[in-house]
This record gives structure tokens, sequence and C-alpha cells, in this order.
């Protein structure tokens, strides 16, 4: 370049500098900036693809406030309808869960509709299936599509119960977030299942054929006894065939006894001197009661007598006294052919009589509290406890016979010991951690290979869990395995986000332990029945210590960190150097923020981060190679976005005369001091406002804008198709205008002879001017050129007189202001443009002549001389002004060398 002006410093040649097509700022950039397509500095300003599109740098719509509560807006959430009918917005503010139709949003001040009470504090939500669920480190709400709100745990909301065994074997895991447990048996073979009282004795009688009879009892054993049909006997089974001789005589301290079906025969004296025996249930197996064999019960007073006896020996029932009443099975026809009936010393039989004769044990394999109820198939069914040194080991039931136990389905449900004091030893250190509050103290979620996945817990920093998939009868959501979940290094940097990449899981941690700082999970299918699918770790970053949240911005995986946007590149995962910067034309205002705190969301192919009343705007449609060798994003950025309190009516000087009160000479269109409005009355009564000043009255009038007040920061932002939200500190929820395009306002709507095919004609797609306040608030709109020295930075330049020309379009008369500034001069105001082309009265919004549809170059007189770099500024704010800028250019003349001036 300096050889193009080597024999040019004394010529009057005239060079063009031009700015166009512009991409988005480079924040700090000064005169270093790469292209002339791109700002040292934008307000406000973006590129609006679904108005004007990419050639034109548009002001920014405003946003309304459509709720105003008055308490902190934890957060925001947008809630889907899974069948079609109307969205809606969720706020969560101060202790309460407030719900908002969609529709809502169109109108400012609405009333939401409290859904649920929660933490006054941060929550996060996440949507699976067709429910929302919010959580706030205390419980879990789950909200269907109707609003109703159950919290986890209460009735129509309670966590899947998981079966845990079948039959013995491991079935499904148990849920962390309850205690309650199912175990399932299906009896193929009742003989496994057989209840025998602990301490009884055998003996064998056919070695060959495997039969046995029970020939005793240890003299400890007291209470009910159960004499099983089947035994093992040195690891063989053997049939009971009987009760020998003598088998239980004068054990005192037995109650009642149970005798199996596929026992046929009691023998004599079997149970003499049975003093405290009170009842005897007998099968239908059974053929022979032998002589003596109840002697000297005498307190025997519930006898079952079984369907298949078929003879009863002398003296069976001899001093049992007490027994006045048997049940009996059959009929009195039966009873009658029974052989020796007469020894049984009963005033009356009770016939038909139901009872069971067979007693099956069913072990539980888990640490069990308490039993809540068994089922055979769909009927509750009578148990009892079987406990072992104070622990419940199992439940015992009866059957009428071994064909009714066969094939039976059975189902224990109860309660677990809860999983305490250390219970997650192999994750932390943390023991007094229910696994409820391991769940529900989480920070963050990410649903993932059709599972949800959960972090953030402080007592668990390295630690994800994750839950069942989503099946039939089962919520996913609320069942989180006892063993699913995995641990990212050890240290105390705990996990900040997490993002679903392709086919993999990314963790990203706030720090590195020395054992990496993101960690790649991908699915790997077992062979358990319980634990179908985990997720190793398949490759570690180290050294990027996030900040903030994450997001897949159009499949491109991005996270805040310490160094600004990064993002996980396309290339092949294996790759270290696959972490790469977004960022760096804007990294001088990003990283001046509190990361942690920044919202992120995709609107409008924009990326959005949103944080404490700025926004930045990365635009996935202008993509560029950085000298760092990183794709990145051309950006964008938004500047006091909030709402206001305790705001008063902004009042300006008038374009047109009073017979009262004239127009200022030239502040006509600016903005009055409202503490210097007057009121009056003309004498058609109408009411008039005016300023004075030096004796004289200026006509002033009200807008809708506001000034002053206090000004709350945008600190929750939540977006959804074309609708961008955000809520304050104090209460208020906005969303930007975009949704407003082609409608018109209802002043344009209500006027008289509004024609709405002539307003679309008029505007299309556009958004009206009036749609231009933040809050009822007019914003400042600005741009600024580099600090440029033209690619000649060793010689001086002058402007050519009137050369400065700017291509733009606005709404209202000298909306633009330019001012230059060079190295040599402070910014020096060059004038105010365009000038209207129709008249304005007031700005009277019931006027459809106002709208200007074509831009319009402007020539201004700007004649900085003897500079070496320069920079042109425009900047916007004039009531409901939308402007658009397409390009800057002048022209300029060398003047020579730099002289040294110190």
């Amino acid at each position: 370049m300096a050889n193009r002006y080597r024999n040019l410093i004394y010529s009057t040649a005239e060079y063009t500098h031009s700015y166009g097509g512009f991409k988005g700022v480079e924040l700090n950039a000064g005169s270093l900036i790469s292209s002339t397509s791109r700002l040292a500095y934008s307000q406000n300003m973006y590129k609006d693809y679904d108005g004007d599109g990419a050639d034109v740098l548009e002001s920014i719509p405003g946003y309304r406030c459509f709720a105003r509560y008055d308490d902190t807006v934890n957060a925001l959430y947008y809630q889907r309808s899974p069948n079609g009918t109307e969205d809606h917005v969720l706020v969560h503010v101060g202790g309460r869960l407030m719900r908002h139709p969609v529709s809502d949003i169109h109108h400012t001040n609405t009333v939401g509709t409290e859904i649920a009470t929660l933490e006054n504090k941060k929550s996060f939500g996440f949507e699976y299936g067709r429910f929302y669920y919010v959580m706030d480190s205390v419980s879990i709400l789950r909200i269907d599509e109707n609003g109703e709100c159950k919290r986890v745990g209460e009735s129509e909301a309670y966590p899947y119960v998981p079966t845990t065994y079948v039959s013995g074997e491991v079935y499904e895991q148990r849920n962390l977030l309850t205690d309650d447990f199912k175990e399932e048996f299906y009896v193929a073979d009742p003989r496994a299942y057989l209840y025998a009282t602990n301490g009884l004795k055998f003996t064998v009688t056919d070695s060959i054929l495997r039969y046995c009879a029970v020939s005793g009892i240890d003299k400890q054993v007291s209470g009910e006894i159960y004499l099983p049909a089947y035994v093992n006997i040195a690891g063989s089974e053997y049939k009971v065939q009987s009760v020998g001789e003598y088998a239980f005589a004068d054990s005192t301290k037995i109650t009642a006894v149970y005798i199996a079906d596929g026992i046929t025969e009691i023998g004599r004296y079997a149970f003499s001197g049975c003093t405290g025996l009170t009842m005897v249930v007998t099968p239908s197996s059974l053929k022979t009661i032998g002589s003596r064999a109840f002697y000297n019960c005498n307190k025997l007073s519930t006898f079952y007598l079984g369907a298949g006896v078929t003879k009863i020996e002398s003296g069976a029932f001899i001093s049992a006294q007490s027994l006045k009443t048997v049940n009996y099975a059959l009929s009195d026809y039966e009873l009658s052919r029974i052989d020796g009936k007469s020894e049984i010393e009963a005033t009356s039989f009770i016939y038909s009589s139901s009872y069971d004769a067979v007693s099956l044990a069913l072990p539980l394999h888990d640490n069990v509290k308490s039993i809540k109820r068994v089922c055979v198939g769909e009927d509750d069914h009578i148990y009892s406890e079987i406990n072992e040194g104070g622990v419940i080991t199992g439940v015992r039931i009866n059957f009428a016979s071994l064909v009714d136990a066969t094939d039976a389905k059975i189902t224990v449900e109860g309660i677990l010991t809860p999983l305490e004091d250390g219970w997650a030893s192999d994750m932390t250190s943390y023991a007094e951690a229910s696994s409820y509050k391991a769940i529900v103290e989480c920070t963050i979620a990410e649903v993932f290979d059709g599972r949800i996945f959960f972090s953030g817990n402080p007592n668990f920093p390295n630690t994800v869990f994750y839950t069942e998939r989503q099946k039939p009868k089962k919520d996913g959501a609320l069942y989180v395995g006892r063993y699913n979940y995995f641990n990212d290094g050890v240290g105390s940097y705990k996990v900040k986000a997490m993002l679903a990449v392709r086919d993999m899981l990314a963790v990203f941690k706030e720090g590195d332990d020395g054992s990496g700082s993101i960690f790649y999970h991908k699915k790997e299918a077992t062979s358990l029945n319980a634990i179908d699918t985990v997720y190793p770790v398949a490759y570690v970053h180290s050294g990027v210590s996030c900040v903030g949240g994450c997001l897949s911005f159009l499949d491109d995986p991005v996270f805040l960190t310490t160094e600004g946007l990064m993002a996980l590149n396309s290339e092949n995962i294996n790759y270290q150097r696959n972490v790469v910067c977004r960022s760096h034309n804007v990294n001088y205002t990003l990283l001046k923020e509190d990361l942690s705190k920044a919202s992120l969301c995709e609107w409008l192919g924009y990326l959005v981060i949103g944080i404490d009343g700025k926004v930045l705007l990365a635009d996935s449609r202008a993509i560029f190679s950085h000298p760092a060798g990183s794709r990145e994003y051309e950006w964008f950025l938004l500047t006091d976005i909030g709402a206001y309190s305790y705001d008063f009516t902004a009042y300006r000087y008038s374009y047109d005369p009073h017979p009262n009160a004239a127009v200022h000479p030239y502040l006509a269109g600016e903005k009055a001091n409202y503490l210097q409005v007057r009121n009056a009355y003309d004498k058609d009564g109408q009411l008039y406002h005016y300023v004075v000043e030096n004796g004289t009255n200026y006509r002033v009038y009200p807008t809708k804008e506001r000034e002053g007040g206090i000004f709350n920061p945008a600190t929750v932002f939540i977006s959804h198709d074309k609708l961008l939200m955000f809520a304050t500190n104090v209460g208020e929820v906005c969303v930007f205008n975009n949704d407003m395009r082609g409608i018109a306002p209802d002043e344009v709507r209500k006027a008289e002879g509004f024609d709405e095919d002539e307003y679309l004609a008029a505007m299309g797609n556009k958004i009206h001017p009036v749609y231009y306040l933040f809050d009822n608030h007019t914003p400042t709109y600005v741009i600024k050129t580099a600090l440029d020295n033209c690619g000649v930075p060793h010689l001086t330049k002058s402007t050519v007189k009137k050369s400065l020309v700017i291509k733009a379009k606005s709404y209202t008369p000298d909306a633009i202001r330019c001012e230059v500034t060079t190295d040599a001069n402070e910014p020096v105001f060059i004038g105010s443009f365009p000038s209207a082309e129709v008249g304005f009265d007031d700005f009277d919004f019931n006027s459809a002549p106002w709208y200007v549809n074509r831009y319009r170059s402007v020539a201004l007189s700007e004649k900085e001389k003897r500079w070496i770099e320069k920079q042109i500024t425009l900047t916007s704010r004039e009531f409901c002004s939308p402007i658009s800028i397409y390009s800057i250019s002048y022209r300029y003349v060398i003047k020579g060398k730099i002289k040294n001036n110190f």
C-alpha cells in the first residue's frame, strides 16, 4: 500500500474507502479489524434475516413486559404441549411456580396461574416424555399438559417401584428415588419353596425311591411348626411320606402343626403329650392317622381333616377333650365312610371347610424394612413374615395343595432399609446423604440416549446419575437405578454442565484435578439384566475449565469457559485439539462478566448469551476462519436489556405549533425535561402541554415512551421458536417483539379507515416501529467503524468535502446522528439525517403514510483534515424509530508525511 502512494504525496488524486455488508463486531480491535465489513462496536443492532435480510444492519426490535411480580424470578421454562394445544411459559418467582399461556404474552401485565409452591432459590427444569419436570434441590415437580402439578412422591406421581428380583434372579435395580420395592416369584414347582421349620429331623425309609419320614424335632423349637412334603438330605431330594412314630411326642412347646400336601401318614403316638398344641392342619394327601397320634393333646381345639383320610386308628384322639369341632373338607357322606370315624370325639363337624395345607417360604433378597402386601396373581393374599435375628428375610404364604401353588405368580411389595450412612462411599465421603437427596439436590440435567442424566450435586461433585429408559408403564424420569452412575475425576471440582454430543455425552467440570476436565462417555451394552447399559469414558480433555452453561447450537456443541465460548469441533473426537474458541471477537466484553450466571439459548439462528442486562448474539449464518485457526461466528451486542420500575411518562418537543405554544427552533422531536412540563386548556377546552424557556412557551406532547426509573437488568433468558424471553431479579418477565412481525398495533388497527390488506401490502413481514421500545423506553442504537488508517498508516489524509455518504433508512426525521473521530481530534458531530420525506404530526401511529419503505443515501459535510486514522460513529435514540444501515463510504486525498509535534 505504501508503494501505491509513494509518488502521490502531493497529488490531488481522490481515494474511496467503504464499509458495507456488515457482519458483526470485533470489540476492542481498534484499527486492527481485518475487514471493512466488521465493526469496532455495535449496540442493539443485528441482522434481521426474516426482514430486510443479510445485506443490512438493523435495529433489534424492542421488548414488552407481559408479567410483573413482586419477587425474584429464579427461573423461566417453556412447556410445549404434547397434544398440540397451547404452549405455556412457567415462571419460578419467589416460592411460587406460575403458568402463563403463550397467548398471554401478547398482552402486558398478565396474571399467571399458580400451580405449585417450591423453594425460593434457583431451580432447573427439563422436558421428558409428556411431562415437564422442575427440581429445586428439595423436591421434583411433574407438570402435565393441563398444568396439573404433582410433587414426586405424592399420589399419582410416585417414583417407579422396580421389581428387584424375579424368582431369586436379579431383574431391576433399586430406585434411588424411593425405598419401595417389589419381588416376583413364578412358582413352576412349589417344592422349591416349601417351608419347613428349622430343627426338624428326618429318617430315610427308602433310599432307592428316596422316601423319608419326619422323625423328630429340636426340643428348643416352639410355636407353629411346618412339616414339608420334600426335603433335601445329603444333597438329594427326598419325598416325605409320613410323620414317624413318636416323632413329636411330649413336645410341649409346639402350638400348631401344618402338615404339607404330599404326606400320607401320621404315625402312632406322633404328637402324643403335646399339651400346648391347639391347632392341626392336615392335607388332602393324608390317608391314615395312627393310633394315639394325638393322645393327651388336651388343648387341641382346631383340627382340619383332609379330604383324603380313609382311616383313623383307635385312640387317635384320646384325652383331646378340647376338640369339640372338626373342620372337614368334604360332606357328612364322605365322613361316614372313614374307617374309625368314631375315634373323633367331637360334638359337631363343619363341612366344606377350606384350609391351606401347603406353606411356601419366599426368600427376600434385599434389606427389607417392612412388608406392605403380598399378591397371588392380582389378588391380595394372607402372609406372615419370616424373621431371622430381627431381620425380615422372607414371607410365608399358604395354599390348599401343591396343585394350587403350581404356576402361581406371587408378588411381594414392601419398603427397603434406606440407603443411608455412607451408601455412596464409593462416590464420596458424604455419609449423611440419603439416596433421594442425591438426586433432588442435583442442579443440572441432560437427556441423552433416551435417559436423563443428573449432576451438579455439591455433595457428589464428580458423580453423574442417570435414569432408566422410558418404557410402557414405567416413567423413566422417576427411576434412577442404584448402580446407574459414574464418576468423572476424584477431586473437589464439580460437574458444571453436560451435553449430548452426537453419540456421546460430554461432561464438563469447573476445573482439572489432574484427571481431566471434559469427559466423553459412550454407550456400551452389557449382558446383565438389571444394568443393560453402561457409559464408560471414551476420551478425556484436560485443562479447559467450564464456568457456565452449554448448548448444542445448531449441531455445534458450545460451552462457556474461563477463555470464552469454546466448542467441541466436528473433527474426530479422538484428537485432543478439537476444543476451539468461538468468541475471540467479543471476549473483551464477554470475559468481564460472571459467566456462571449466563443463560444460553438458540433464537432465530442466533446463539444467545444473556447475562446481567447484556446479550451477545452469535450469527450461525456468518462464519469466518479466525487467524487462530478456529471457525468462528460473527457477533452482535445488545445492551440495557431489562425492565424498569418507578419510571414516568416522557414528553417531546412538538413539530406542530399551538396557538398558545410555539415549535422549538431546534429541539423538535427531542425529549423535554418532564419536571418542566406544564399543562393547560385552550379556549376550546382541549388539553395541551408546554415548557417555558426564556419566557417563551414551547409545545410538547406526551408519548407512550417512559423514562427514568430504576433499571432492573435481565438475569434469566429462555427461547422458543421466534420467542426470546427474559426475567429480572425483581419479578418482571419480558418478551422480544419479533413475534409481532406483520401485526398492526392496536392504535393502528383501531383507527378509522384501517385496512388490513393495505397494511400488509405496506408492511409485509416487517415489524411496526411502535414495537421498537425496551419496556416502553427508547433504546440506543450505535455502530462504530474501526479507527481506520485506510491501509495507509504512514501518511496523513484529508476528507474530501461532502464525500461522506451513508446509505440508511429510518422512520423519523434526523433519527441518525453522525460523529467523526480522528487520531487528531475528539468526536465531532457532523449532522443528523435523513430529513423526513413525509410529514409528522407528533408521530401519529394512526396515520398510515408515516411508513418509509425505501432507504436513502445521504451525503454529509465532513471535512476532517490531516488525519491518520478515522472512525465513523452512527447513533440513534429516537422514539419508536428503528434504523437500518447499509453502507458507509467517504473519499480522501493524501496530504503528506506524518509530522512529529513533540
